[in-house]
């Protein structure tokens, strides 16, 4: 017996067997591009919420000796008074903690379930049920105090979140339990970066294939995390939870994981050594199938003050908030900061530097009115600058670190620190918050910055300035603004792939979009790649009813992270022992580089290694398993190509321009022109005819002419799914003739030939094909 057929690129690669977790705000489980079909059952495989509060788990931190007591308090949904227990003995069962809760006049014994135990060898476990967990109460909160005498000491610890099985989200979809318990309201976030890295593939009208909205890695088991995105424990334990997959069925190996992570911050010094970045690392170094994809972060545009868009719109582009300086040696330096009018938020400052220099830092409010302070134009300032340590201590050499300063500044709460030698990075650090005043705002106007130096060295120093939400902030002098060094926290780990934005159609990079260099010395810059970040089609979170209103548009790194994401998907599925470095290697080996950008571009560039390619780097992971085929073109999911979400229209015209330049390719055009309607609709009304179709693998085809830069020179291949496209062309013709109109079939008898040659031969040949024209 002969081998059996050949299995090739169709159907596609669509990460199965592959995990994708998204580490955000929450999914939207009710989403279609998470089910399996409209309706089906759920791709969510786990959704681990560490944010929500319906379920709290106690533990604690140190020995719990004997003769311990523990006294719990807590706020009920709705009442305006703290609850309390009695102080409880230690070890403390399940039923004495139900009993507590349940006294008349505070929970109803309906409403809450005491798990677990007894503590302290095992943690208890409470579940709010029935009301709070219909209602899915976030804020809902249980704090605790830990008595214990015999002079040892212990807390008990409060850990909120509850991890969903597929099996429950499942119950919830077929109960129709909506909103989910756990979702994702406040944003969408999570759900629209989910569903450009795996979300199924979903028809919104007529005129659309089934697969050209979103989802690269459409068929990857999807592993949710919601979380607050503020603490870096949370972060990690999320990205473990992905890799490590401790869910999975006992006996059973952990799948090739991909973990996005679209988030980030200025607070680092941006050398890859702040905590969250070195536990990131640590997670994938040395091992195979581990990947963590992050966004480069939004903050490289420059925003000027003066701009219209800055001072009549709510919302803005991000940015303006990074500035660079060298404060000579016994002088200082000065920084204006601009405040627009009604800014509620906290003002937040992060200066770093290295070397023997030794910075003070002061600040000036804007001047209401009156005299001048010490700056002349400026009000009152901090009492006392901050200062670091003034001289190494003699015991060990260090310079000692001083206490925090708490002062209050023009109505203004001010918390800053200095530290010496950082622990991480070995750096200098300064931190800084001015909060709001009582009336809820900070201040309008220009404040001062003033750095000092303290010892005979100049020194060099970044600024990072940092804020919450979108609306318009506090930004540095427009003059002083540094778009470079602002690729953000944790996106210069050196262990991640690291994410920057273009626009696809056009291939521009986005302004806002994070650019490097690292403050320290590296070979590979960051961010490592680039890849389509604007006007994303994606899921829309809490959309109800069906077609377009369910998908909407967003722009960012962190859309441009979960391409990535989905890509590397399809590259764990097509050799699944690739390492982390394997793969960010390949993707930029395998990069296109920009237009009129050097190669490879410059680190400041905010390009990476270029635009990456999926159809290359999904080969190149192929031939390292030696699977690739050389033969025949590589068939993605639609979503993958960059031209994915371009209109239709346009993707018909350039691929007219690059056949119809010859007289056959003209004619070739006129055939496919007159009678492509006729045919789809045939296809639709005969099954004899869709399964010649399908066996011709047409869907992949039509895919790979609109979309694939392989088959820009032989539009159509001579090969695909092992077989030759012009056997299933010649099948095709021959079960069309019995249903088509007179037309058609006189077309088919008089070019059969020129047609069935076509396949394999670049579009410049066509001219060279056999032609029976009357």
């Amino acid at each position: 017996m002969g081998n059996p057929p050949r299995q090739a690129a169709a159907p596609d690669q669509t990460g199965k067997g592959v995990v994708v977790g998204v580490v955000d705000s929450g999914i939207d489980v009710h989403h279609p591009a998470f089910r399996n079909g409209p309706t089906g059952p759920t791709r969510i495989v786990r959704l681990l919420d560490q944010v929500i509060t319906t379920r709290q788990t106690i533990g604690h931190d140190g020995p719990v000796g004997p003769g311990s007591t523990v006294r719990f308090s807590w706020t009920v949904p709705g009442a305006p008074q703290k609850f309390q227990t009695d102080v409880l003995a230690i070890p403390l069962t399940k039923e004495t903690l139900q009993a507590q809760l349940t006294q008349p006049g505070r929970i109803p014994a309906a409403d809450v379930q005491v798990s677990g135990g007894p503590f302290p060898d095992q943690d208890l476990v409470i579940d709010f049920v029935g009301r709070y967990a219909a209602t899915g109460f976030d804020p809902y909160n249980l704090d605790s105090v830990g008595v214990q005498p015999g002079g040892t000491n212990w807390t008990p610890t409060i850990k909120f979140g509850r991890e969903y099985t597929q099996q429950e989200i499942d119950k919830a979809l077929t109960d129709r339990v909506d909103p989910f318990y756990s979702r994702d309201a406040a944003s969408g976030h999570g759900t629209h970066v989910m569903g450009i890295a795996a979300g199924s593939s979903v028809e919104l009208d007529d005129s659309s294939s089934a697969d050209t909205v979103v989802g690269i890695a459409k068929q990857a088991d999807l592993v949710a995390v919601r979380t607050s995105l503020g603490d870096d424990d949370e972060i990690v334990e999320a990205i473990r939870f992905i890799l490590d997959q401790p869910w999975r069925a006992p006996g059973t190996l952990a799948k090739p994981a991909v973990a996005n992570l679209s988030i980030g911050g200025s607070d680092g010094p941006h050398d890859g050594t702040s905590r969250l970045e070195r536990e990131l690392d640590k997670l994938v170094v040395g091992t195979k199938g581990r990947v963590i994809v992050v966004s480069a972060g939004n903050e490289a545009d420059k925003v000027d003050p003066e701009d219209d868009v800055y001072l009549k719109s709510k919302q803005q582009p991000r940015g303006g908030m990074h500035t660079v300086g060298t404060v000579p040696a016994n002088t200082e330096n000065k920084h204006t900061i601009i405040v627009p009018d009604d800014h509620d938020k906290l003002l937040e400052l992060h200066v770093w530097y290295a070397g023997p220099g030794r910075i003070s830092l002061d600040l000036a409010v804007p001047l209401p009115g009156g005299a001048a302070g010490r700056f002349p134009g400026f009000g009152p300032t901090l009492a006392t600058p901050i200062v670091p340590g003034t001289g190494p201590d003699p015991a060990n050499g260090k310079f000692p670190d001083p206490p925090p300063v708490a002062v209050t500044l023009a109505g203004h709460a001010v918390q800053a620190s200095s530290t010496i030698s950082n622990p991480t990075s070995g750096k200098q650090h300064i931190w800084l918050k001015v909060r709001p005043r009582a009336n809820g705002t900070v201040q309008a106007g220009n404040w001062l910055l003033v750095l000092r130096q303290l010892q005979n060295a100049s020194t060099p120093y970044h600024i990072w300035g940092m804020y919450t939400g979108q609306d318009r902030h506090f930004l540095f002098e427009f003059g002083k603004q540094d778009p470079t060094t602002t690729v953000e926290n944790p996106g210069t780990a050196h262990n991640v792939i690291t994410v920057g934005a273009y626009h696809g159609p056009t291939g521009t990079r986005g302004t806002f979009s994070g650019r490097g260099p690292t403050t320290d010395p590296r070979t590979v810059p960051k961010p490592d790649v680039s890849a389509p970040g604007i006007g994303i089609l994606s899921a829309k979170a809490l959309a109800r009813g069906n077609g377009k209103g369910r998908y909407v548009e967003l722009s960012g790194t962190s859309q441009a992270a979960p391409y990535v994401t989905g890509v590397v998907a399809l590259m764990l599925e097509a050799n699944k022992n690739l390492s982390h470095e394997q793969i960010a290697r390949f993707l930029r080996e395998t990069c296109d580089k920009p237009d009129g950008v050097s190669d490879p571009p410059p680190a400041d560039s905010g390009w990476g290694a270029g635009k990456v390619n999926a159809e290359k780097a999904v080969n190149k992971a192929k031939e390292s398993a030696g699977t690739a085929l050389a033969d025949e073109p590589l068939v993605l999911p639609t979503a993958a190509y960059v031209t994915a979400q371009e209109p239709v229209t346009e993707l018909l015209a350039a691929l007219r321009a690059r056949v119809e330049h010859t007289e056959a390719g003209r004619l070739l055009g006129k055939l496919i022109g007159t009678h492509a309607p006729e045919i789809q609709r045939l296809i639709h009304l005969h099954r004899r005819l869709l399964v010649a179709w399908l066996r011709l693998h047409g869907p992949q085809l039509v895919r790979l002419a609109l979309h694939s830069e392989q088959c820009h020179r032989i539009p159509i291949p001579a090969r695909l799914g092992g077989k030759p496209v012009a056997a299933g062309l010649a099948r095709l013709l021959d079960e069309l003739i019995p249903f088509a109109g007179p037309e058609l079939r006189a077309d088919i008898a008089q070019y059969r030939e020129f047609v069935l040659a076509v396949p394999g031969v670049p579009a410049d040949d066509y001219d060279q094909l056999p032609r029976n024209e009357a």
